[in-house]
């Protein structure tokens, strides 16, 4: 391929436009104005749709380029370079067809102009990165602002959007910007959407600050994309890379033709100056031949001769110089034409191989749709039985949660029934002891009474009988041994009582204990440690609450036991100070 593969999409363009131009201008010359012009309409738009078709076409190799290098982590200076000629593609886009002016004696529009429009129907983050961009300290011109944009929205994952929002409003607000045949106001806009969403899993960065995007340069080598693939392809083929033959692109054949008829309009013009010049030739001949004759003539008709002599030189001179550019045109025509015919093949070359590469993406979408139809199924399938099992494990937890609260309800029942047992023995006991103790007492007040009546009947007698002194001072010893006797048992009767009193207390005592559940305690009733493996739960049976060893080391004897148990230090001193009391 030869050096000339290196020109941008948009200097090529440019170079047809003002060889046509040329063209234009020369045109006035001849007497056919208006048809040439409405030629020139035509072949006009058909450079925008060629233009068009080269933009698309080269964003398309970008993207694919873009994709291969996905997997990298960090940006490389050769995705750098792709990205940047990414953004010079979007800026192609959005400047094919743009207006001069939306009126005659208004200001040049600008791409920028564009951009802005996003922020009367964008979101918020669109308003927010266009005031970002408007306030750049850096970026003095409307068209370093609009690649500053591509960048900042490309980072906020925005621009496939910002795009979007443009392509749906252009019915409204676009067609005041462009031309009817630009490619936002194309299909070709949509389709420049749907291309822009699968930049949306790259993470782009890039420090804009740094970035010279005012004086940026917008070349893009082809080289890049387009000599692998015609290296390749004329390879295979037998032909030579830098010149192939054959066209499979209509648009091209049809850019073409226009092209070659242009070319011989060229050379028709070239054929009327020539006989114009001729024409000239000949007058200058006969002025001469004039001049000759009429020598003699006065000085002043001699001058005029030779001025309009002169002026026929002049003349003469132009024409050349024309006829020199007509040629040099030409000869820029056919340049133009060879590097058309080698871009047409690339392009040609390069559909082949997107096309190649969206087969092979289809049918491994295919393939992929048919293994995510297995996996549904196959989820579908394991997401039914793991209903089943859950509900299978949802009876059993209902059953094991009813067992535990029969179980529950049971133990209760059975502790309120040992508490209820226990309280009735107790109160037998007490109610025993009770009337054991009153019996003493009434038979003590009997004999005590028995004994007053014969201690009168005797004081009494004494006065009388005094042989009975004796028998007196007998009774009075006897009186005396019982008085002892009735102190002994009132100080029985008094400890009878305060037993009473204490077996009332340790029996409402117990009425308020409650043997406690391991489960339910993990700190010590009393200094409130949690128990551990060493520090191991012991209950008090007295009040039946749970303890460590540290406060449960007491053993008392309890109504409930025959031997001494294990009692917490309140219940021991509780319990020692009731015995103490008794004895």
């Amino acid at each position: 391929m030869s050096s000339r593969s290196s020109l941008n999409s948009s200097s090529m363009d440019l170079v047809i436009e003002n060889f046509f131009n040329k063209i234009e201008n020369q045109s006035t010359i001849s007497h056919d104005d208006h048809g040439s012009m409405d030629n020139m309409a035509i072949i006009l738009q058909e450079i925008q749709k060629v233009k068009r078709s080269n933009i698309m076409l080269l964003l398309r190799l970008i993207l694919k380029e873009l994709y291969k290098h996905r997997s990298k982590v960090t940006l490389t200076n050769e995705c750098k370079i792709l990205f940047d000629h990414l953004f010079v593609c979007l800026e192609n886009c959005l400047q094919h067809g743009l207006k001069t002016r939306k009126q005659m004696f208004g200001a040049k529009l600008e791409i920028w102009n564009v951009i802005e429009l996003i922020s009367k129907f964008g979101d918020d983050l669109a308003r927010d990165v266009i005031e970002s961009v408007r306030h750049l300290p850096k970026i003095r011109t409307p068209i370093g602002r609009a690649r500053a944009w591509f960048r900042l929205t490309l980072m906020k994952k925005q621009l496939a959007q910002s795009f979007q929002q443009l392509v749906d409003h252009r019915d409204s607000l676009l067609q005041e910007y462009y031309d009817v045949n630009a490619l936002m106001l194309s299909d070709d806009g949509n389709v420049l959407c749907g291309l822009l969403v699968g930049l949306n899993s790259f993470d782009y960065s890039v420090y804009i600050k740094e970035e010279i995007l005012d004086f940026y340069d917008s070349v893009i080598d082809l080289r890049l994309y387009l000599r692998d693939q015609t290296m390749n392809s004329c390879r295979d083929s037998g032909q030579d890379p830098d010149y192939v033959n054959g066209f499979n692109d209509e648009e091209t054949v049809v850019n073409l033709q226009q092209l070659l008829d242009q070319n011989n309009y060229l050379e028709q013009m070239n054929q009327r100056l020539g006989s114009t010049i001729k024409s000239l030739e000949l007058k200058i001949e006969a002025l001469a031949q004039k001049q000759n004759d009429h020598h003699q003539l006065e000085r002043c008709e001699a001058a005029d001769e030779s001025k309009s002599v002169l002026q026929v030189g002049t003349l003469l001179a132009q024409k050349e110089q024309e006829l020199m550019e007509s040629l040099q045109d030409k000869q820029k025509l056919k340049t133009a034409l060879e590097d058309a015919i080698k871009s047409g093949q690339e392009a040609e070359t390069a559909r082949n191989l997107l096309e190649r590469d969206i087969q092979e993406k289809q049918d491994a979408i295919i393939t992929l749709r048919a293994q995510l139809e297995d996996v549904k199924t196959i989820n579908i399938q394991l997401f039914k039985k793991m209903q089943d099992k859950e509900c299978q494990l949802k009876e059993k937890n209902d059953q094991l949660v009813e067992c535990e609260a029969k179980i529950n309800h049971l133990t209760k029942e059975l502790l309120i029934v040992q508490r209820k047992q226990n309280q009735q023995n107790e109160e037998r006991r007490a109610k025993e002891l009770t009337e054991n103790f009153q019996r003493i007492i009434d038979e003590q007040q009997e004999q005590m009474t028995r004994m007053q009546l014969e201690l009168d009947s005797v004081r009494v007698k004494q006065s009388e009988q005094v042989h009975i002194k004796e028998a007196y001072n007998l009774l009075k010893k006897k009186f005396d041994e019982n008085e002892l006797a009735l102190e002994e048992i009132g100080k029985q009767l008094q400890d009878s009582k305060l037993e009473i009193e204490s077996l009332r207390e340790y029996n409402g005592h117990l009425k308020e204990a409650a043997w406690a559940r391991d489960s339910d305690a993990n700190f010590c009733k009393q200094c409130e440690q949690k128990f551990t493996i060493s520090r191991r739960k012991h209950h008090c049976r007295s009040c039946g609450e749970i303890f460590c060893n540290n406060c449960s080391n007491n053993e008392m004897p309890l109504p409930s036991s025959k031997k001494p148990v294990r009692v917490c230090d309140h219940c021991h001193a509780f319990l020692l100070e009731r015995f103490s009391t008794s004895n």
